[in-house]
């Protein structure tokens, strides 16, 4: 169980939103699922915090990520802390520019 609270960009609650539709698309959830998977997200400790819209846009542009992606790993830099994160991708990406992460 996590004892801190998880600083995440504005574009946070957005990119589950996203996540969410992203697998109503490929019929793997329904909207009850949907629904409570929501109510668990807003359980979550978090501190909504600045990202530095330049820095994200030059990670995007680099590593050929996706703005979303990019505000996560420009998040974890500003504020040095783990990546907590789902996504192989963005994983090799943090690792590639030297931030910690945690992969569930």
């Amino acid at each position: 169980m996590l004892d801190q609270i998880i600083a995440v960009p504005g574009a946070w609650s957005l990119e589950v939103g996203n996540a969410l539709t992203a697998l109503f698309r490929r019929h793997k959830l329904g909207i009850e699922q949907a629904q409570e998977a929501l109510k668990s997200f807003h359980q979550i400790p978090v501190r909504l915090a600045d990202v530095g819209v330049a820095a994200a846009v030059e990670i995007g542009w680099k590593h050929r990520i996706y703005a979303y992606d990019s505000y996560m790993l420009q998040c974890a830099q500003r504020y040095h802390t783990p990546l907590l994160s789902l996504d192989t991708p963005q994983c090799e990406v943090a690792r590639a520019l030297g931030i910690e992460v945690i992969e569930v």
